[in-house]
């Protein structure tokens, strides 16, 4: 995606994947999804290297423990 994104980008422009929660919270049923986002993960810094000046980066919601239980957040 990335390389067919590329012709599109302007200078000085960004390209930002979206990563989720599992990547950094183990949770149930979350395996394949977890390894996938483990993969963009360590991807994403190295497409950075590679792609500068253009800027790569990840997004991902958060994981906050609270009395209730766990709550994710974006």
């Amino acid at each position: 995606m990335a390389q067919a994104a590329l012709p599109h980008v302007d200078k000085g422009g960004s390209i930002t994947f979206i990563a989720a929660v599992s990547t950094h919270a183990a949770m149930p049923g979350t395996a394949g999804i977890g390894a996938a986002n483990a993969a963009v993960a360590i991807f994403v810094p190295i497409l950075a290297a590679e792609l500068r000046p253009l800027r790569v980066n990840a997004s991902r919601g958060q994981v906050i423990v609270c009395d209730g239980g766990l709550r994710l957040v974006a």
